[in-house]
C-alpha cells in the first residue's frame, strides 16, 4: 500500500510539474555583482557596482534600497529608505552583458555607522506569446551597504551569561560604532574533570553597531547534573573572546 501511495503521489507531482512548465525549456538568468558589499566613507562618498548577466537570456533588473536593522535573534528588519541613491534604478542586460551602477548616500557621515541593504531584483519578462512555454527563474541579489562613521572603532564583548530554565543563554554585544561579524561562536559545557559534555557552534553573523545578539543552548537533562562550567568563545580571524559561567551545583535549574 505504501509503494502504491508513493507512486500515485509521484505521478501527481510530475503532472503538476509539467503543468507548470518543468518539462519545457527553463529561462534562467544569473546575476553576478562585484563587489558584493558597499562601504562608503568620507574619502569615497559613492562607488560603482558592476552588474553582469551570467545567464543565457536577456533580463531587466530593478534596484531598491532599505534601512537595515537586526533583531537580537538575528532576524533582518528592512524598511524602505531614500538614504541610499543609485543610478540607473532600472536597466536591461543581454546574455553575458555587464554595466555599472553608481551607488551613493544622502546622509552625512556621523558618529555611528549606518547600515542598508540594496536589493537588485530581476523583473518578469514581457508577456510571452501563447505558443511559448517555460519557467521563468527570477534572480535576486542583496547587497549590504555601510555608511562609515567619521571615526570608526570596533569593539564587542560577551555578557549576561546565565541559566534560564533549561537553557544556557548569553549575549554578544557590539560596543563599538561599526558592525562586527565574528567568524564563529562556540558554546561548551564541561564537567568536574574538564571533560567536554556537550556544545554548539554557530557561524558568525552581523552584529550592528550598538546592538546585541542573543544566543541560547539547550542543556540536555542527562548531562545537566554533571556540568560544572559553561563557556563561550567568539572567534575572529585574529582574536578570541572567552567568558565562563561556573556551575558548582550543576545546571539543572
Amino acid at each position: 500500500m505504501g509503494s502504491s501511495f508513493a507512486g500515485r503521489r509521484l505521478a501527481a507531482l510530475l503532472a503538476l510539474g509539467f503543468s507548470l512548465g518543468w518539462g519545457a525549456r527553463a529561462r534562467a538568468s544569473s546575476l553576478a555583482v562585484n563587489p558584493v558589499q558597499v562601504r562608503l566613507h568620507p574619502g569615497a562618498t559613492s562607488t560603482l557596482l558592476q552588474m553582469r548577466n551570467a545567464g543565457d537570456a536577456s533580463a531587466r533588473y530593478e534596484l531598491s534600497a532599505f534601512a537595515w536593522k537586526e533583531s537580537p535573534f538575528g532576524e533582518m528588519e528592512l524598511q524602505p529608505t531614500r538614504d541610499v541613491l543609485f543610478f540607473p534604478p532600472i536597466f536591461a542586460l543581454g546574455p553575458g552583458e555587464a554595466r555599472n551602477v553608481r551607488v551613493g548616500a544622502t546622509v552625512a557621515f556621523g558618529p555611528v555607522e549606518r547600515t542598508y541593504r540594496l536589493i537588485v531584483q530581476e523583473l518578469p519578462p514581457p508577456q510571452a506569446a501563447p505558443a511559448s512555454s517555460g519557467v521563468n527563474l527570477l534572480s535576486r541579489f542583496v547587497i549590504p551597504v555601510f555608511v562609515s562613521p567619521t571615526a570608526p572603532a570596533a569593539s564587542k564583548r560577551i555578557e549576561k551569561l546565565e541559566l534560564v530554565e533549561h537553557r544556557f543563554v548569553f549575549h554578544l554585544r557590539n560596543t563599538g560604532n561599526v558592525h562586527v561579524r565574528p567568524r564563529t561562536i562556540v558554546a561548551e559545557a564541561r564537567g568536574g574533570e574538564g571533560e567536554r559534555l556537550f556544545g554548539r557552534t554557530w557561524d558568525g553573523w552581523y552584529v550592528l553597531a550598538g546592538t546585541e545578539r542573543i544566543y541560547a543552548v539547550d542543556i540536555p537533562e542527562r548531562s545537566c547534573g554533571r556540568v560544572r562550567a559553561l563557556s563561550v568563545e567568539v572567534q575572529d580571524a585574529d582574536r578570541v573572546l572567552r567568558e565562563e559561567l561556573r556551575t558548582p551545583k550543576g545546571a539543572c535549574r
